[in-house]
């Protein structure tokens, strides 16, 4: 089924594209140019230090988000880099693998604001470990970006703390309602990591969602982020015979958990998240599987029309040998570039100013469309209803029509 992306749920500002933005920006307060000091543009540096820790290793229940993160994080230096967004000033990330570790987050953060001068940080990959690191970030008082933290409490760590993605249960609150109102189920199962904030917070936030909407619960199973056989749960949800199967687990583990859901004969309609949809869970016929007919809310749809998303897509796949960019590139494509959107508009990396140049963004354009921040530092677009169909994923609308 083709999607319909006239029925995309998004916020809607005024649409632009993420070049027009670069080069609007970049023709704004340029004149001064750089001086024999080494200077760079207005009261900018020449060179500006970002911190970017993320989890590049340390865990398979996370592979494919932080690399996936950092090359959207470089893809967009290059073109602030290259469109002279900052005028002569540049962005120079310093990068960290933290390891999927809170002592490695804690460590690498407080190397970045007492050692390497960085000026904002746009990383963090694990909700964990960023409410470890980030009260160091907030008593130093550095913009940070969370690029694609799910977990809630992120903002409440201070007022320089922002985020990229979407608290979980703003997409949920968005998309399962409409998604139950279309299905008509009574009765869910839940199979979630019980380990994480992210993932125990979803459970909980999405079992009171639905048993608030009528559903009854009929089984609840947990796992953790090691778990590899999961057929002592699976069995259990499938001796209850619910209408709904709802998964929250880390990312790395949705393909994982989708094969052996389909190996069990599980039937129920599957409501999950973002991994639903992910390469990696496509990426074999037995886990599409275990998919089909799967509903989730996400950020970001590779075909969405809003704001610079058609111009970042087209700009990847250029850059990347015809390669699509998937939802952790678009997070850290459009998390560095407004926190370099931020420091243009400042006129400085004075980290008050910065700051409050982030909340006064009107209308940003990136990959995830026309958004700003709102006063709680949260992104203010909307949630992409999806679902899997025959293996893809597909813009989902309550007309689809989808058979397991």
């Amino acid at each position: 089924m083709a999607p319909d992306t006239r029925n995309v749920r998004r916020g809607s500002l005024a649409v632009g594209t993420a070049t027009v933005l670069l080069a609007a920006l970049a023709a704004c307060g340029d004149s001064s140019g750089s001086d024999s000091s080494g200077s760079g543009s207005g009261g900018l540096p020449s060179t500006i230090k970002v911190g970017v820790p993320l989890d590049l290793t340390g865990s398979s229940a996370i592979t494919g988000v932080g690399t996936g993160e950092q090359a959207g994080v470089k893809f967009a230096i290059k073109q602030i880099n290259d469109s002279k967004l900052l005028g002569n000033s540049k962005i120079e990330g310093v990068f960290y693998d933290t390891q999927a570790n809170k002592t490695q987050a804690v460590s690498r953060t407080i190397q970045l604001t007492t050692k390497d001068g960085v000026k904002a940080i746009v990383g963090y990959s694990l909700t964990d470990s960023f409410l470890a690191a980030a009260p160091t970030a907030q008593k130093a008082s550095i913009p940070t970006m969370a690029v694609g933290l799910s977990g809630a409490g992120v903002t409440d760590v201070g007022d320089y703390m922002f985020r990229e993605l979407l608290d979980f249960s703003r997409l949920f609150d968005g998309g399962d309602p409409q998604f139950l109102k279309a299905t008509g189920g009574k009765t869910a199962a839940y199979l979630y990591g019980s380990d994480t904030v992210t993932t125990s917070g979803q459970y909980k936030h999405r079992s009171a969602l639905l048993k608030s909407l009528g559903i009854k619960t009929v089984a609840s199973e947990s796992i953790t982020s090691t778990t590899t056989d999961m057929g002592a749960q699976l069995t259990s949800i499938k001796n209850a015979h619910p209408d709904y199967l709802v998964i929250d687990v880390d990312t790395g583990q949705v393909p994982q958990v989708l094969t052996q859901v389909a190996s069990a004969g599980i039937k129920a309609q599957v409501l999950g998240d973002n991994g639903l949809g992910s390469a990696q869970s496509l990426a074999s016929a037995t886990a599409a599987q275990g998919a089909q007919c799967g509903l989730f809310t996400i950020p970001w749809y590779v075909g969405s029309k809003e704001g610079g998303n058609p111009q970042f897509v087209k700009d990847w796949q250029a850059a990347h040998g015809g390669k699509q960019p998937d939802l952790f590139n678009a997070l850290g494509h459009d998390a560095m570039l407004a926190m370099a959107t931020a420091i243009k508009q400042a006129g400085t990396t004075d980290s008050a100013k910065v700051r409050d140049a982030l909340l006064n963004l009107s209308s940003f354009s990136g990959a995830l469309g026309d958004y700003k921040w709102a006063s709680d530092r949260q992104p203010t677009y909307k949630g992409i209803d999806m679902q899997i169909q025959n293996g893809k994923a597909a813009v989902w609308t309550p007309r689809s029509t989808c058979k397991r």
